[in-house]
């Protein structure tokens, strides 16, 4: 065989393989183009699907910061309930405290009712100040005057007796502070409040004389020369007096009431054993006297 028939031979066999590879292109790229796409989609689906997972994470985010910015709130809100809570409870047994003691007040002084206020029947007989330091003592007319003229309150002990008035005597100090030492739902009453109690007992006690009055507050018992008949409840005994130069006159019981406005001067309700009037005087506060001290329950919003 000729050199150019193997020539040709060769050619066509190479020119054979070039078309062959030539047509392997095409699949080898659409195989590709195949990759790619697949590739892309998968890019696409991971994208989408972490672009969803963000979504949701912020979502979640979201809500967990609305759930933590409410558990804040409602934590302070706690803490303030507790706290009001707390208070509350404070008060409440501040209350009960106060109404418990208020009872037992009532209980050992006794109580009644006249011209729409709650009387005490017993002179108050107290000497200890609220913070539970004790008040001064006069045992005689030199402590007497001592303590009056440094500015003291004090105080003086009537002897207990059958049929005495029941209570300490007070100087004018000891009423000027008097909100430092007594219960505070006590009051020294008025000469408004006297006013309207003696006007109580002329609309239901018109029978009497208005010199007899004093009948209706004092007691049965413990005034030899004049006794009363008690209608009032009051009970007032005979207990005495201190002027300052002498103790225990006991010819008359005094009481201190308060003037209704701001004065020099003080007011006392007086009792003597000579007659039954119901006398009310006037004295300078700078008197050195030592009366009684018969107080009344302050009225609440309730009227009780």
């Amino acid at each position: 065989m000729s050199p150019l028939f193997f020539m040709s031979v060769h050619t066509h066999a190479g020119l054979s393989s070039y078309f062959a590879h030539m047509n392997e292109l095409p699949r080898m790229f659409t195989k590709m183009l195949l990759l790619f796409t697949l590739g892309c989609f998968a890019f696409a689906q991971g994208s989408a699907q972490l672009l969803v997972r963000g979504k949701r994470y912020r979502k979640a985010t979201a809500v967990y910061d609305s759930c933590h910015d409410s558990l804040l709130i409602a934590s302070k809100q706690t803490k303030t309930l507790i706290t009001t809570i707390d208070s509350l409870r404070k008060v409440n047994a501040a209350l009960t405290s106060q109404l418990e003691s208020r009872e037992r007040f009532i209980q050992e002084y006794g109580c009644v009712d006249l011209s729409g206020r709650r009387w005490m029947i017993r002179s108050i007989r107290d000497a200890v100040y609220l913070d539970g330091s004790p008040m001064k003592e006069a045992k005689n007319t030199a402590d007497w005057i001592a303590f009056y003229n440094a500015g003291e309150p004090c105080f003086a002990k009537i002897p207990l007796s059958l049929n005495c008035e029941y209570g300490f005597l007070y100087n004018i100090h000891a009423v000027n502070a008097f909100n430092r030492w007594a219960p505070e739902f006590l009051e020294i009453p008025t000469s408004e409040v006297i006013a309207e109690l003696l006007e109580h007992l002329e609309t239901y006690y018109s029978d009497l004389e208005l010199n007899q009055r004093g009948s209706l507050l004092k007691s049965a018992d413990g005034w030899p020369i004049t006794p009363g008949n008690n209608k009032s409840g009051l009970t007032i005994l005979k207990g005495g007096f201190c002027s300052g130069e002498s103790f225990f006159t006991d010819v008359k019981t005094n009481f201190w009431i308060l003037p209704e406005k701001e004065s020099n001067k003080i007011e006392a309700l007086s009792f003597s054993d000579y007659d039954d009037k119901v006398g009310i005087f006037s004295r300078n506060k700078a008197d050195n006297y030592g009366f009684f001290i018969r107080c009344i329950i302050k009225t609440q919003k309730n009227g009780k």
